[in-house]
C-alpha cells in the first residue's frame, strides 16, 4: 500500500499556499495517474463533451482527460501551480476555488475529478455545487495517489513520512474513505484501488518527497534535508543494474454518479 499522511492530535495545519513553493517540483516529479483508471472513469460518463478537474495543480489529470473529452477545465486557487500546468489545446485553466465551480453552467458537465485533494475541501459545499453543474448521469471521480513504495526497500518512504510528516495535515483532515455518499448521487462501485508500476531514479523518488505539502511546513528544514540525504543514500544502495528503482504507487478511488 502507498503511504498516506494521517491527521493526529495537535497536528499543524498546512496553508494552501504551501503548494506555490512546490510548483516546479510538482510539475516535474508528480506522477500521472494509471491510464486504465482514466479509461474506466471515462467509460462511465454519459457523454464526453466537458470534464472539470478540481484542484488541478499542475494539470496532470487535466492533460490525461484532454485526449478523451472535447473540452477540459482545470481549476486551482494557486496562481503558481496553474502557471506551471501542462498545456493542451482543449484544456482551459482557471485560478479560483475548486469547490465553487463558479462560471460553469448548470447541468453542463459530464465528469468532475478530484485527484489527491479532497482532504482540502469543504466537502459539503463542493458536492452541492457538483450536483448543480453535472448532467443527469454525470460522474464524480475522487482518487488519491499514495507515496512511492520502493520494492526493494518498502519501508523507506513510510519511515520518512512517520518521522517527518506525521504531525502535519490539513485542518479538519478527512480521508477519502470517510466520504459519505452525497445527496443526489449513488456510488458506482465500492472503493477500489489501481496501481501504477514505474522505474525511477533515486532523484525522482526524493524529488517526489519534496512535493508533499508538509515539506514546506516543516519547522526544522535543515534536519529534514539531512534526513533526505540519508534517504537518498539508503535508496541508492538498492538500485538495480540499470540504476533504477522499481516503484509502485497505490491509487484508491471512489466514484459517484448523479441520479
Amino acid at each position: 500500500m502507498g503511504t498516506e499522511i494521517n491527521d493526529s492530535p495537535g497536528s499543524r495545519p498546512i496553508p494552501i499556499t504551501a503548494f506555490d513553493a512546490d510548483s516546479e517540483l510538482y510539475a516535474r516529479y508528480r506522477e500521472n495517474y494509471p491510464d486504465q483508471m482514466i479509461t474506466d472513469i471515462v467509460g462511465l460518463c454519459p457523454t464526453t463533451n466537458l470534464a472539470v478537474d478540481c484542484a488541478t495543480g499542475t494539470g496532470q489529470v487535466a492533460q490525461q482527460l484532454s485526449s478523451h473529452f472535447k473540452k477540459v477545465i482545470g481549476i486551482d486557487q494557486s496562481v503558481d501551480q496553474i502557471a506551471h500546468a501542462k498545456k493542451a489545446d482543449n484544456v482551459e485553466y482557471r485560478v479560483e476555488s475548486a469547490e465553487d465551480l463558479r462560471g460553469i453552467s448548470d447541468g453542463s458537465v459530464d465528469l468532475i475529478t478530484v485527484a489527491t485533494a479532497i482532504h482540502w475541501f469543504d466537502q459539503e459545499h463542493f458536492f452541492v455545487n457538483a450536483r448543480r453543474v453535472l448532467k443527469s448521469g454525470g460522474v464524480i471521480a475522487i482518487f488519491s495517489i499514495g507515496g512511492p513504495e520502493v520494492q526493494k526497500d518498502k519501508s523507506a518512504i513510510a519511515q520518512f513520512y512517520n518521522d517527518y510528516f506525521s504531525g502535519y495535515a490539513p485542518k479538519n483532515f478527512k480521508p477519502m474513505s470517510s466520504i459519505k455518499i452525497p445527496d443526489g448521487f449513488t456510488e458506482v462501485t465500492e472503493s477500489k484501488s489501481y496501481t501504477k508500476k514505474v522505474d525511477r531514479a533515486v532523484e525522482d523518488v526524493c524529488g517526489w518527497v519534496r512535493t508533499v505539502s508538509a515539506w514546506n511546513a516543516l519547522l526544522d528544514k535543515n534536519n529534514a534535508e539531512r534526513a533526505l540525504e540519508q534517504l537518498h543514500s539508503r535508496l541508492t544502495a538498492v538500485l538495480d543494474e540499470h540504476e533504477h528503482l522499481e516503484v509502485v504507487y497505490n491509487v484508491p478511488i471512489r466514484i459517484f454518479k448523479k441520479m
